[in-house]
């Protein structure tokens, strides 16, 4: 029960996550856009890659890994492994015959060929786009050995009992800086290579998920463990419609949020305007209305700090509660 209740604040983390997104306009978007492609380009081929040596062990060992190391190992080829097959697309050619699947592999060595050109421009040099492709790398090595150092691998090994769910994220909140340092040393390398109002929006997303993450391990994640445990956990079971009443007018929200931004806007951009703020108030207040009842006062403090985190770090943070509509 716990790790479900978990789950959905992770959900409603993400979607006020995206709620959220600053700025992002002009000719800048369509960078991102090569971002998005690259992404899913190298999940899409890398969990072929990490579902086949997976295959492999299963067929070595007569049984698949199922450890926990097994599924970290996988987890961090699926997102992190250089993908060398792009060379072997470049010459694909065009005919009747042509497999529309190879667009795909096209278009990833268009996007990696716009990167270096972007990346050239940018910093005025050629060697800039292999620092980036090798600071992805270096993250992806920090942030696998983060998780799997002697500490971590303590928290996560025999999880077998409620407490030691909750040593789990004592651990990772005690040790999230760790994290935090290798998702800067990356960021400081991408800077090179990045417009400026991306480098904005880069920095406007990392102090939100920090800002995010220091609510949830505030008390050495004490309160958040609070929260999903004895009377908190009650609490949240017995409003549990509520809550998803809430999360349902929340996507609401957002997806109107976008449809009026694409439509009445002459230019889309990722932006907070007065009527999302008031949105984010409306929203903030169901939840916290939701959970008013509660024996504790942690469920409700919960989502105040979490949405005091949404409103500092985006647009909010200069639209006045009388511009958002918040008051009379």
């Amino acid at each position: 029960m716990s790790n479900n209740i978990v789950l959905s604040f992770v959900v409603l983390l993400a979607i006020s996550f995206v709620h959220s997104f600053p700025k992002l306009e002009g000719s800048d978007e369509n960078a991102q856009i090569a971002k998005l492609m690259s992404v899913m380009k190298n999940l899409n081929v890398t969990s072929l890659k990490a579902l086949s040596k997976l295959k492999d062990k299963s067929g070595e060992s007569g049984e698949s890994d199922e450890s926990v190391e097994g599924y970290i190992d996988m987890f961090f080829d699926l997102v992190f492994e250089e993908d060398d097959s792009s060379e072997e697309n470049t010459d694909l050619a065009f005919g009747p015959d042509f497999d529309p699947s190879q667009f795909f592999a096209l278009l990833s060595n268009d996007v990696e060929r716009s990167f270096q050109r972007k990346c050239k421009k940018i910093s005025g040099s050629d060697e800039t786009f292999g620092k980036i492709k090798a600071a992805s790398k270096d993250l992806g090595q920090c942030l696998k050995s983060y998780v799997k150092s002697e500490e971590m691998r303590a928290a996560y090994s025999n999880l077998k009992s409620e407490e030691d769910f909750h040593t789990l994220i004592k651990t990772l909140c005690r040790t999230r800086h760790v994290a935090f340092k290798c998702v800067d040393n990356s960021m400081e390398v991408n800077a090179q290579c990045s417009f400026p109002s991306e480098i904005e929006f880069d920095n406007s997303i990392r102090r939100i998920v920090y800002g995010l993450l220091d609510v949830t391990c505030a008390n050495d994640g004490n309160d958040f463990i609070s929260l999903i445990t004895g009377q908190g956990r009650q609490c949240l079971q017995e409003n549990l419609n509520e809550l998803k009443t809430c999360q349902y007018k929340e996507i609401h929200a957002i997806l109107k949020g976008l449809i009026v931004k694409l439509i009445e806007y002459e230019r889309f951009e990722w932006k907070m305007d007065a009527d999302d703020c008031k949105s984010l108030g409306e929203i903030q207040s169901c939840f916290e209305s939701a959970v008013e009842n509660c024996v504790e006062a942690n469920p409700k403090n919960y989502v105040t700090s979490f949405y005091q985190v949404l409103y500092n770090e985006t647009e909010c943070a200069q639209i006045t509660p009388i511009q958002a509509g918040l008051l009379n």
